[in-house]
């Protein structure tokens, strides 16, 4: 009875994952993702098929993805993490570590080489909000709440908690400005804006 269940599991996830993958290279064509750039193939579609089977009590399943997306993209993203929807990772995500814990929210970008974990002899993790934009090589440490509509840039180390719209840099990251605009928008291309 019970290898019946795993096996009518493991077909409805197959199906599961052939629909995400139909999405994804339907969006890849139509350039119709949520922040209008291409997520087809990105080590975060490998994260949402091995999210959805642990979420689903097939972790065994979830963890060959999960050594398929770190063989394929050099990078960990854990299926326990919770990263919202419209996430993506720059350049497929090379590089890319996030911590098992992590709560990352809606329509973030995250560059190559980015850290998003704990610090030594410290308990928490970050918390990141919505409409983030976390350029290459930042580190983001420690029990912090990095609020929406925030800049991180490139090389930065954020030890602190940011409020939101604001745009943060150096080592250890100080607050640089304070955004005017309430969102966190990627431009369209003039090639798009021509469709």
């Amino acid at each position: 009875m019970e290898m019946h269940n795993v096996c009518r599991m493991t077909v409805i996830s197959i199906r599961h994952m052939y629909s995400v993958l139909n999405l994804e290279y339907y969006a890849f064509y139509r350039r119709d993702c949520d922040n209008k750039m291409s997520n087809f193939g990105n080590a975060i579609c490998g994260y949402r098929i091995a999210h959805w089977l642990y979420k689903h009590k097939l972790t065994i399943l979830a963890k060959i993805v999960r050594g398929g997306v770190y063989l394929f993209h050099n990078c960990y993203i854990p299926y326990t993490a919770e990263i919202g929807k419209g996430t993506i990772c720059g350049y497929k995500g090379m590089g890319v570590v996030v911590h098992s814990k992590a709560v990352i929210g809606q329509n973030c970008l995250i560059g190559t080489n980015v850290t998003i974990g704990g610090k030594s002899n410290s308990d928490g993790i970050p918390i990141i909000g919505d409409n983030v934009y976390i350029a290459t090589g930042a580190k983001v440490l420690a029990n912090i709440h990095i609020g929406n509509n925030v800049v991180i840039g490139a090389n930065a180390v954020m030890l602190s908690d940011a409020q939101d719209n604001t745009v943060w840099a150096g080592v250890p990251a100080k607050c640089i400005k304070i955004n005017e605009k309430t969102e966190f928008t990627v431009q369209k291309t003039e090639l798009e804006r021509k469709r």
